[in-house]
């Protein structure tokens, strides 16, 4: 999950909760300005009525206050008209108290629909905000959680990195020993490790360029996974040289049997290429005992010498008995 796009959702609610107030307050004071007008023109309609029964408005004046009244938005508009141009037109004075009721029971009409209508705003805008606030408190739970994934996720990915050889995909020098270091302090000792070169590459790299060299690894690194298990552990120990742990293997019959896998699938990987003078010789050591990483790494090194010594293309097994 893209934590970054996440983030954007915590603005939005804000922004939503601000123009949902600032809707919320601009309702409030278009209801004030209109109660305002109103109840002004209400309250001067009533007064017109009074003077007019006292004979102090004329017809004209008590119309123009009728005609300001009911130019506002109210309920019961056309009841307020008829009832007081019936008045005056039939010098209805027994009406008075009457219609100005009507003007007041209007205006109460409107102010209670208004009122009422704000309060359903405001209920609306609470409940936005109380979903809103539970959508950030969730959504920053989730924030929080997927941010601290890809942050584990990145440290996992840099770890892998940095314990992998870029060329092979293999494990690195830096793994293995740490992997075997750990062992040892541990006492798990079990099985053996082998320490591989391969044979004529530097001829390979002259005669057909490191780019040819560079397959030779690679390829040598597929073989490894298609040959080995993946409990397994396969590193690129540094140029041509592999170190390989199996940890499963308990004599040196399976030591030797592990070898000629490794070798029967390198020749037919190379076979008919001209990479088929490539080969692969390996010294191995028994891990059960060991006092340090450097001892595993020197007798599998004093073995893979050995092979050297004698002709190359072949597995040597270190006896610490000698």
């Amino acid at each position: 999950m893209n934590t970054k796009k996440l983030g954007l959702l915590f603005p939005l609610a804000l922004f939503i909760i601000l123009m949902s107030y600032l809707w919320l307050t601009s309702q409030t004071k278009t209801f004030i300005a209109e109660y305002t007008v109103i109840n002004k023109s209400a309250a001067d309609l009533e007064y017109n009525i009074v003077q007019w029964n006292y004979g102090s408005v004329s017809d004209g004046q008590l119309s123009n206050a009728i005609i300001e009244f009911t130019s506002n938005d109210i309920p019961q508009k056309t009841d307020v008209i008829n009832a007081l141009n019936t008045m005056i037109s039939e010098k209805d004075y027994t009406s008075v108290d009457k219609c100005r009721e009507l003007v007041n029971s209007t205006v109460n009409e409107w102010y209670s629909k208004k009122t009422n209508t704000l309060k359903k705003y405001g209920i609306i805008y609470e409940v936005i905000c109380v979903v809103l606030i539970i959508l950030d408190i969730v959504t920053l739970i989730i924030y929080i959680y997927f941010n601290e994934k890809e942050k584990k996720d990145i440290k996992r990915d840099d770890d892998i990195a940095s314990c992998t050889d870029a060329l092979t995909g293999l494990w690195n020098r830096k793994f293995i020993e740490e992997k075997l270091d750990i062992i040892i302090k541990k006492n798990d000792y079990r099985g053996y490790l082998f320490m591989c070169d391969m044979d004529k590459f530097k001829t390979v790299n002259d005669t057909l360029g490191h780019a040819a060299g560079d397959e030779v690894l690679q390829e040598f690194a597929e073989v490894c996974k298609a040959t080995l298990r993946p409990g397994d552990f396969v590193c690129r120990y540094g140029g041509d040289e592999f170190v390989i742990y199996i940890p499963d293997l308990n004599n040196d019959s399976q030591v030797h049997s592990v070898y000629k896998r490794l070798k029967g699938n390198l020749s037919a990987r190379f076979k008919d290429t001209p990479k088929k003078i490539v080969t692969i010789s390996c010294g191995a050591t028994k891990v059960i005992n060991a006092k340090s990483v450097e001892e595993l790494r020197k007798e599998a090194d004093s073995a893979l010498y050995a092979v050297k010594e004698n002709g190359r293309n072949n597995l040597v097994i270190y006896d610490r008995n000698k």
